[in-house]
Parts: C-alpha cells; sequence; structure tokens
C-alpha cells in the first residue's frame, strides 16, 4: 500500500517525489530510485516527515551523484530523456494507422499498426528482436576467436541490471540495452562473454575484455549515466510498462 505521492525539497532548490510504502518491516528506509524518485518503506503510521528530515543529507548526496552521472551522458549524447532514444539517438515517436510497419529517419520513427491494436506492445517485441539480432551476432563474433560457446540468449526486462551470465552459459541482457550507443552495448557484450571463462572481476577477466574491447574503462564508468537517464525517458517507461 502506498499514499499518494508527495515531494521533498533539497537544499540544492531541487524537488524530489517521494511515495510512502507501508510495509511490514521492523526499520524504516529510504530508497532513491533510477527515475530520481524517492520510496520511503515504512511500517503504517511512520511519522515520515521526520524521517525524510533526518536522511536530508543523504537524499541531497545521492541525488546530487544521479545528477552529476547523468550531465557526464547529456553532455556528450544530448538529452536522452525526450522522445524515442535508441541505440543512443533520440527521435520523435509518430504513430500512424496501417498494416505492422516501422520507419525509422533521422529525425522520427514511425510506427504504423492497425486499428486499435497496442502500438507500444508491437514496438517492445520488434525492439526485442532487433536487439536479440545485434546482441547475438557480437557475442559470436567476440567467442568464435577465443573457441568460447554460450548455450542460449535472452532478452528481459532486468530490473537492477545491464546482463549477466548464469549457470549454464545463458547470456542475458536487458532490453534496455536498446537504449545504449552501439559502443556500450559491445562492452556489455565483451564482458558477459568474458564471464563465460571467468565467473568474477579477476585482473585476467578484465585483460580478457580488455582484448575484446580496449576502450572499456570510459564506456563502463558512463554506463551509470544511462541507467538514469534510460529510467526518467517517458517513452520507455511507458513501453515497458505495457
Amino acid at each position: 500500500m502506498s499514499t499518494n505521492l508527495q515531494s521533498v525539497e533539497l537544499p540544492t532548490g531541487d524537488s524530489i517525489p517521494f511515495a510512502v510504502l507501508e510495509r511490514e518491516v521492523e526499520n524504516p528506509r529510504l530508497t532513491l530510485n533510477p527515475d530520481g524518485t524517492l520510496d520511503v518503506i515504512a511500517p503504517e503510521n511512520t511519522p515520515t516527515n521526520s524521517l525524510i528530515s533526518s536522511q536530508l543529507d543523504w537524499i541531497t548526496k545521492e541525488y546530487k551523484g544521479q545528477v552529476e552521472k547523468l550531465d557526464l551522458i547529456y553532455d556528450k549524447y544530448g538529452d536522452l530523456t525526450d522522445g524515442l532514444t535508441l541505440w543512443g539517438c533520440s527521435y520523435e515517436l509518430r504513430e500512424i494507422e496501417g498494416q505492422y510497419q516501422i520507419h525509422i529517419n533521422e529525425e522520427t520513427v514511425t510506427i504504423s499498426t492497425p486499428s486499435g491494436r497496442n502500438v507500444y506492445s508491437y514496438l517492445c517485441n520488434q525492439i526485442k528482436e532487433a536487439l536479440r539480432e545485434v546482441v547475438s551476432s557480437l557475442a559470436e563474433s567476440y567467442c568464435n576467436p577465443l573457441k568460447f560457446r554460450f548455450d542460449s540468449l535472452s532478452i528481459r526486462d532486468q530490473q537492477t541490471k545491464w546482463a549477466s551470465c548464469s549457470t549454464g552459459s545463458t547470456l542475458n541482457f536487458n532490453i534496455r540495452c536498446a537504449f545504449l550507443p552501439i559502443a556500450h552495448l559491445k562492452y556489455l557484450v565483451a564482458h558477459e562473454v568474458a564471464h563465460l571463462k571467468y565467473q568474477d572481476h579477476s585482473e585476467e577477466f578484465w585483460e580478457l575484455v580488455s582484448s575484446m574491447c580496449p576502450e572499456y574503462e570510459e564506456l563502463r564508468l558512463q554506463l551509470q549515466g544511462f541507467w538514469y537517464a534510460v529510467h526518467r525517458n517517458s517513452t520507455w517507461q511507458t513501453l515497458l510498462s505495457d
């Protein structure tokens, strides 16, 4: 159960929306979400305003950290929270009635669907298939010279990770990876392919990643900013909520 969305004013002048989520927990806690909203998780009748006030310095520090990482992305790639962002580029999304079809030009993604059909459901499926094709091709290009193999590849709506490598050599990728520039996607694929041999993040693991993606350090540092950006993009939020 949650209350209506409220907001807290930070010393920086920023206003953060927050929701109170009533849970049977022993100790109340605060969570700053990737979209910049705050969750107050506490038992019923907890004085949440005093709880927030006592943690204002922590909230401000965490929010400032998000904004700094976002600014690094915006400075190089522009504001990716507007429109439909694919492969690191933002497009205006246009919906028309007709046969199933997607057309992309320099500025616009036009989606055609029959009357009464869910545009976002169709778009989500098409993005998944496009991402699967790209990731599969990249993974094979990295695996073949190393004589590695993966058993399967999945594209899912993962809540906390860009990608992972499961026991049994399954490569898992978040559908949100289609939000990223191709260079960052290549790094993620190289990272998970390296996990086919090394399950930890040892020196040998990073040497293998570097052999596949020499610029991995810079790309890796930017991923958190993209994570915050995709969670602030209203089109992606709608896409994954349908």
